[in-house]
């Protein structure tokens, strides 16, 4: 591709908007264009690079047996209430009616189609497992889109389904797609991190993310370098050191200030914070944790079995309780209506100080069983330093971007749908479902906000949208430079390598400019200064590193480069 012909051009001003580098780069260099909040129009330079990464994807699931469809954007909201995520799934979910006034969505997830797909092919074990897979278009409407490409409304996504007669296939070939994911996250240029997540609204119970570290990142992970540990927040688990003093005596207190730990002389750990919720069914939550720990809600939601509502004081009276101080940890009791969840932290420390039965007094010396109980749960973030539940060894905390997902289904869609098949014995029994997703945007994006400098992106060969960007630096007044260029162009296309041609009539500093915020890999850079030598320049983009070439040797130079960035990624 000409330079001349390009549909898009770049421009130095950074859209208002842009908290991201990735955002900022990809709008200067004329690769996306918005359209409205969190939609994007793909100009042709991202859509080589989207259709690069689309088809390292789609080798790779070939590769483990995938068979690629494609399924409708657009389907009937019947099939969404058959699972219940109609009315489960709140605003994400894009509803509409059609002229025939019927129910319809717009799909952001695609395991009702694909079930009701399969419940019609799938009658044996014999054909198990099988996997399907589609990379399209999605839309969720996101309260909240940011980063540009990062968190969009509609997005591209590959997203694959398989169908197992047993959790034993299913586990085995789990691990194949973990193995898959892995490849293409290599073979894209992109270090990730894989992590344990919270199934979330897919349902099932195992879950993995793929998480590229970078402090643009909107998810939490909690690492440990020492044993290689790794989860989302929402899932880490930190271990509670035990605590060695002796146990002592209860006492009271009062204090009128709400810095509990300086005033009794405490840490903030031995200070017991109470939240109250309730559930759609009236079950009142009391929840009691460190102070100064953050309360999971994702945690709580989990550990409960139910979404969650605040509650007001006056609301305890539909308990039998008494206002907030009537929730203290030595007078609660739990029963059928009243559940009580007590975070792991607590029942390691010693001599805590918790809410009296009265407003202003406090228990101190409170004490794990001896003066409280409720259910044990992990509740609260980890924190920086705690030690990991494996080694021992301290925990850290990055900033991390989703670029993909795996889970273990189970039959959570297969029961509802009525997925059945014939097992070995002939009886019939939900098919045991896997889901694995990728966003491709996503890992542009990602690799953008790893790999970038003050003069733009530096985009590894396999996904940026050329692997060799000319710049004849006189092209239009020097008829040698020209001729080098128009000569090298011809003959790395005949290569087979994908080629930029930068011949437009406009000074060699606005060309270095352009290059360098495009992105591509390989330059070569041809002008009259070099030629008078016979030489051309080829610059690593990544590196910086330079070296003058004779031009007798400048195909092969450059053909050799490119062989070995391909050659570091597989």
């Amino acid at each position: 591709m000409r330079m001349s012909k390009l549909a898009t051009s770049t421009t130095k001003e950074a859209p208002n908007d842009a908290e991201l580098i990735s955002h900022s780069l990809l709008v200067r260099a004329g690769y996306v264009k918005q359209q409205s909040a969190g939609i994007y129009s793909l100009l042709p330079l991202c859509v080589r690079s989207t259709q690069k990464i689309s088809q390292i994807i789609r080798e790779e699931m070939d590769a483990i047996d995938g068979q690629e469809l494609l399924m409708p954007v657009v389907t009937s909201a019947d099939l969404w209430r058959e699972t219940g995520r109609y009315d489960g799934v709140t605003e994400e979910l894009l509803r509409f009616k059609d002229r025939n006034n019927k129910d319809m969505v717009l799909n952001m997830t695609h395991e009702e189609v694909v079930t009701d797909i399969m419940r019609r092919y799938i009658k044996s074990y014999r054909q198990m497992p099988v996997m399907v897979y589609q990379i399209q278009t999605k839309y969720r409407d996101e309260a909240r889109p940011r980063g540009g490409i990062i968190r969009l409304r509609e997005f591209t996504m590959k997203d694959a389904y398989s169908f197992h007669a047993t959790i034993e296939d299913l586990d085995q070939y789990y691990e194949q797609v973990l193995n898959a994911y892995k490849r293409i996250y290599q073979r894209c240029g992109l270090p990730v991190e894989i992590v344990q997540s919270d199934p979330g609204m897919m349902g099932g119970k195992i879950a993995h993310e793929f998480m590229a570290v970078t402090p643009a990142g909107e998810d939490t992970l909690i690492l440990c370098p020492s044993c290689g540990y790794s989860a989302n927040r929402e899932v880490a688990v930190g271990a509670n050191p035990t605590s060695t003093a002796a146990l002592e005596a209860l006492s009271q207190g009062e204090a009128s200030t709400k810095d509990l730990a300086s005033h009794f002389g405490v840490a903030p750990s031995r200070v017991i914070q109470i939240k109250l919720y309730k559930t759609a069914d009236g079950v009142l939550v009391v929840t009691y944790a460190p102070a100064g720990r953050e309360i999971n809600h994702i945690k709580l939601q989990n550990a409960v079995g139910a979404e969650l509502q605040n509650v007001s004081e006056a609301e305890l009276a539909n308990y039998g309780l008494s206002g907030f101080a009537s929730v203290a940890p030595r007078s609660l009791k739990a029963s059928d209506k009243v559940r009580i969840l007590v975070d792991s932290a607590l029942t390691t420390e010693r001599n805590l100080v918790g809410a009296a039965g009265k407003a202003g007094h406090y228990d101190l010396n409170l004490n794990w069983e001896r003066d409280f109980t409720g259910e044990i749960v992990d509740l609260t973030d980890v924190l920086e330093g705690q030690p990991c539940s494996r080694c021992g060894e301290p925990l850290t905390i990055a900033r991390a971007i989703e670029v993909g997902n795996i889970f273990k289904l189970g039959t959570k869609y297969s029961a509802a749908m009525k997925c059945m098949f014939a097992n070995e014995k002939g009886e019939m029994q939900p098919a045991i479902m896997g889901c694995y997703g990728i966003g491709v945007q996503r890992i542009l994006a990602s690799l953008i906000e790893k790999f970038n400098d003050a003069r733009g992106m530096m985009l590894p060969i396999t996904v940026a949208p050329y692997q060799v960007h000319v710049v004849g630096t006189d092209y239009q007044s020097n008829a040698e430079t020209k001729s080098v260029a128009d000569q090298l162009y011809t003959d790395l296309q005949a290569q087979g390598v994908t080629v930029l041609l930068d011949d437009r009539d406009v000074n060699a500093g606005n060309k270095f400019g352009d290059a360098d915020l495009i992105g591509n890999p390989i330059q070569v850079i041809i002008g009259s200064r070099g030629l008078k030598n016979g030489q051309a320049e080829v610059k690593i983009r990544s590196t910086g590193e330079t070296t003058m070439v004779a031009l007798a040797d400048l195909l092969s130079h450059v053909l050799g480069v490119r062989q070995a960035m391909f050659a570091s990624l597989s």
